[in-house]
């Protein structure tokens, strides 16, 4: 092992002993001429001028330009690639390549080019091989048309791509493929007023990182940031801003174990065709602290700010604002998967013809402490699945045909499904409903609201120390068997304090007071049970066929079973 060791170090120093610089035009006129004579790991140094040429190598060799440096594609009456290398370790530095159809091609692994610029080239650079580094260099006025094209492209594992600035081209984008053997770094680019064909495409590769990059004022078609069969993406801190066109995604992600985190998506724009703001298909994704406003899809297509799709999702602290337009369905945050949380979001400013701040499909989803104000025709919250838990969330301002919360679920054992210190203000339609049986709805207030202010239709349902006041309808509707109602109140209701449909429901310390009609509507009740309850100052405080099961220390001001007319 000790010969083996003495004799490779031994091949390295001589590589770096024997490594000469050819000097262009100093020791030779042309670029080709010096890589001509040269043999692996030489330098070839290039001072300012320009240098219309067509270079390949099969050499591992650097490309050092000066100051002013020019490497021009355009001779022979047409435009030509500049340099084709096939070798390891091949290195670009410091030059300016002009009206190239293929400026940079290099086909081997540790291939690097740092600090040139691309100027009206048809595309940028090419790399197929391991860890290739491309960081930053200028590229502008590319022109191709082809939507295969890019600003820069790399097929191998361990690409690292940054700080590099795209302008005023329309290939614009970057495509790291990592052929599912490593992974891929893209951060602190910068995409400014392209047009068309361009995008991040990150695909295979595993925990790919996309930071800070920033793309603005371009008109494209695609999705802004696409990363593809990647599990454990990051996509962190990135800025997407004032695109129009078709940009079906702000960002999209397809893998396990995503993290989009820090994006700010603003003035995004889907003129024919959905648009998802972030969209994440996988399990275990991890959405949050996002800035999401102003975006939209076009006339007859669905709107997303955040959708994902799989089991395990969390949506945490993220802004969403600003939403709609195209007419048809409209998500602040919409999950489909079991096992989901949303939480601290605010969500607000959305419109559309059908709206839902958050939207969850799925088994055992928990809604906490959201604050979610100024929706249109829709819902704030909307949950189908069973054990959900709605905690402490913040509803205001709901116009026209909109819903606080809606769910519709069971609890598959005592407790797991909860609705619980959310506060509904001023919405145009029921505040909170739940069609479900065994859903624990406790501490919540209503306030200001049209139609019914808390809705059951279901079994088994158990209503705790909720407050509502001032709505259009009833209070409480209950309709379905076996539930029970403690220590609830209702005031200055519209119509009834408490309207009772099915048997064996039950009212325990509960209060109505100064409702439009009844404080206590059993019309369609059962077997009522009707316990140390107060119904005051209501035109009626009690009305129904005598069909109460209890009657006991319950107060009345206007009437009580017996004496109030029956309705």
């Amino acid at each position: 092992m000790r010969t083996s060791s003495i004799v490779i170090a031994a091949a390295l120093l001589t590589s770096s002993a024997t490594a000469a610089t050819h000097n262009v035009p100093g020791d030779f006129a042309t670029i080709a001429a010096a890589a001509a004579a040269a043999v692996d790991g030489d330098v070839i140094k290039i001072s300012k001028g320009t240098y219309a040429e067509s270079v390949t190598t099969h050499l591992r060799l650097t490309f050092v330009g000066q100051k002013g440096t020019i490497w021009d594609g355009y001779f022979g009456a047409a435009h030509n690639s500049q340099l084709t290398a096939t070798a390891d370790n091949v290195t670009v530095k410091g030059i300016e390549f002009r009206h190239g159809i293929m400026p940079v091609t290099i086909t081997g692994d540790d291939a690097s080019i740092s600090g040139c610029t691309f100027r009206a080239c048809e595309v940028g650079v090419m790399i197929d091989g391991a860890r290739g580094d491309v960081s930053k260099n200028l590229f502008t006025g590319l022109t191709d048309s082809n939507s295969d094209m890019w600003a820069i492209e790399i097929v191998g594992p361990d690409s690292v791509v940054h700080d590099n600035e795209v302008t005023l081209s329309y290939p614009f984008g970057v495509h790291l493929d990592a052929e599912s053997s490593g992974t891929a770094t893209l951060t602190c680019n910068v995409f400014e007023t392209n047009e068309y064909y361009g995008n991040i495409y990150v695909e295979n590769a595993t925990a790919p990182m996309i930071k800070k990059n920033e793309m603005s004022n371009c008109h494209m078609e695609a999705a802004a940031i696409d990363v593809d069969n990647c599990n454990g993406a990051m996509v962190i801190g990135n800025v997407l801003s004032n695109m129009n066109y078709y940009v079906y995604y702000g960002i999209d992600v397809d893998g396990d174990q995503a993290t989009v985190s820090k994006n700010v998506l603003e003035s995004l724009n889907c003129y024919s065709g959905d648009h998802y703001g972030i969209q994440v298909s996988g399990n275990d994704a991890k959405v949050d602290k996002n800035k999401i406003s102003a975006t939209g899809a076009g006339e007859e297509y669905e709107t997303y700010g955040i959708y994902i799709s799989g089991d395990n999702a969390s949506a945490s602290k993220n802004k969403i604002s600003y939403l709609g337009g195209g007419g048809e369905y409209l998500y602040g945050i919409r999950i489909s998967g079991d096992d989901a949380t949303a939480s601290q979001n605010d969500v607000h400013h959305l419109n559309d013809e059908a709206t839902y701040a958050i939207y969850c499909t799925g088994d055992r989803f928990r809604c906490e402490k959201n604050d979610i104000h100024h929706i249109m025709d829709g819902y704030g919250v909307y949950v189908s699945g069973d054990d959900f838990k709605i905690l402490d969330n913040t509803l205001k301002k709901g116009a026209y045909d909109a819903y606080g919360i809606y769910a519709t679920g069971d609890a598959t054992t005592p407790g797991a499904a909860v609705i619980k210190g959310t506060s509904v203000t001023n919405f145009a339609c029921t505040s909170i409903e739940v069609s479900g049986n065994g859903t624990d709805v406790s501490d919540n207030k209503v306030k200001t609201c049209a139609y019914y202010g808390i809705a059951i239709s279901g079994n088994d349902n158990a209503l705790k120390n909720n407050t509502v006041c001032g709505v259009t309808d009833d209070a409480y509707y209950i309709d379905g068997d076996n539930n029970t109602l403690t220590k609830c109140v209702a005031k200055d209701a519209d119509n009834d304090g408490y309207e009772i449909s099915g048997d064996a429901n039950s009212l325990i310390s509960c209060e109505a007071k100064n409702c439009a009609a009844e404080g206590f509507d059993n019309g369609g009740g059962t077997n009522t049970n009707v316990r140390k309850c107060r119904f005051m100052g209501s035109r009626i405080d009690y009305a129904g066929d005598n069909n109460v099961n209890d009657d006991i220390k319950n107060k009345y001001q206007t009437g009580g079973p017996g004496t109030a007319p029956e309705l």
